[in-house]
């Protein structure tokens, strides 16, 4: 008995070291299984992210169309009819077409001084034509100023609202529009050339109305490069504005695309330029206003706030020294920062205090350095 309870006992601690030795073997070959998964996954995710997406991009044009104008992001969604909704008084609603036949949706918001008028011509108006005559005749003399927005969102985003309701107790006329393919503008696809054959319909429809006037054009992001090239192609035409305000512009798109925030994550590729600047160029989405605005003579009011991380400031600094280099006339051309402490960012300049003040100078400035729709 006592010799068999030895044995047995023998029997189970011999057994000791080779379990032990089969658990760590099994938890080493589980970390390795695992270790092994988080690399395939690892290295699925690279390849997909830094050469499926580059050459998506590289041959896909309407994924560099959709990604450069954003105009599928259709917030906020309003009836564009109805521009009184947004606090808008006496604003009208109307539709331009151009040339190639695109339908555009328009604004036209009232100085402040006309607005009350107008909510009572409206009551009592049962014509669309006295309307239209109304509002026209109102729009004759002043100062209207043009927006062209940047991508995404509408003419109804709110910051551009906002701005809208700043310019318009200012006393200006300001007409703000959709480019084709945006809001209740005909759904055509978007392209450069595209979106400058708008703006240059939208500035000739204005300059008909406006036959005491000045007109001023504004553009914010994008539509400082749009606002660019369309003026650079009308000035060409015979056509001159009195003033442009360009807003967290940019140099060219090439420029943009490598600043760009998400564009850092693939900078360091060496095939970057290959996939991401080059087809977009290729396929003639160029917006180079550094080249474009050597063929503006009107006066250029930049603002850029430092913060700026959609269109970096050093951009828009960029481009107001390249324009200078054009201009013989140095004050013609005034560049407005602001702080970065200050929070703006690339779409709130227009909560700055000084914003009414500083547009308001540059307006009455270039006034008297223009005759009346030159």
């Amino acid at each position: 008995m006592f010799n068999q309870r030895r044995r047995g006992h023998h029997f189970t601690t011999s057994l000791l070291p080779n379990y032990r030795t089969m658990t760590v073997f099994f938890k080493r070959r589980f970390v390795r299984r695992i270790c092994l998964g988080t690399f395939l996954v690892a290295a699925l995710c690279f390849i997909f992210v830094f050469v499926v997406v580059p050459f998506i991009f590289r041959y896909s044009y309407n994924i560099q169309r959709g990604l450069l104008f954003l105009n599928f992001v259709n917030i906020p969604n309003v009836n564009y009819n109805k521009p009184a909704s947004l606090g808008l008084v006496g604003a009208r609603s109307l539709h331009v077409k151009t040339k190639d036949g695109v339908k555009l949706g328009l604004w036209h918001m009232l100085p402040a001084k006309y607005q009350i008028e107008a909510v009572a011509h409206n009551w009592l108006s049962n014509s669309e034509d006295q309307l239209e005559q109304q509002y026209d005749g109102w729009m004759s003399s002043g100062v209207t100023v043009i927006y062209c927005h940047g991508n995404a969102g509408t003419r109804a985003s709110d910051h551009r609202v906002r701005l809208y309701k700043l310019l318009t107790q200012q006393n200006y006329h300001v007409i703000a529009f959709d480019y084709r393919g945006y809001a209740d503008s005909s759904s055509e696809p978007t392209d450069e050339q595209g979106v400058v054959e708008d703006t240059k319909t939208v500035i000739s429809w204005v300059r008909e109305r406006v036959k005491h006037g000045h007109v001023f054009v504004w553009g914010h992001s994008l539509g400082t490069a749009i606002a660019s090239h369309a003026l650079a192609e009308l000035e060409g035409e015979g056509q001159r504005v009195s003033g442009l305000v360009l807003e967290a512009p940019f140099t060219n798109l090439s420029d943009e695309i490598r600043e760009y925030p998400i564009s850092q994550l693939f900078r360091p590729l060496p095939w970057f330029d290959f996939f991401f600047v080059e087809p977009v160029y290729d396929n003639r989405l160029r917006f180079e206003s550094d080249k474009n605005l050597g063929n503006v003579s009107a006066p250029i009011l930049f603002l850029h706030a430092e913060d700026d991380r959609v269109v970096p400031y050093r951009l828009g600094q960029k481009l107001y020294e390249v324009v200078m280099s054009y201009r013989k006339n140095n004050k013609s051309i005034e560049f407005v920062s602001f702080d970065r402490s200050l929070g703006y960012g690339h779409k709130f300049i227009y909560r700055d205090k000084r914003v009414p003040s500083i547009v308001r100078k540059f307006v009455d400035h270039s006034v008297k350095s223009n005759q009346p729709n030159t």
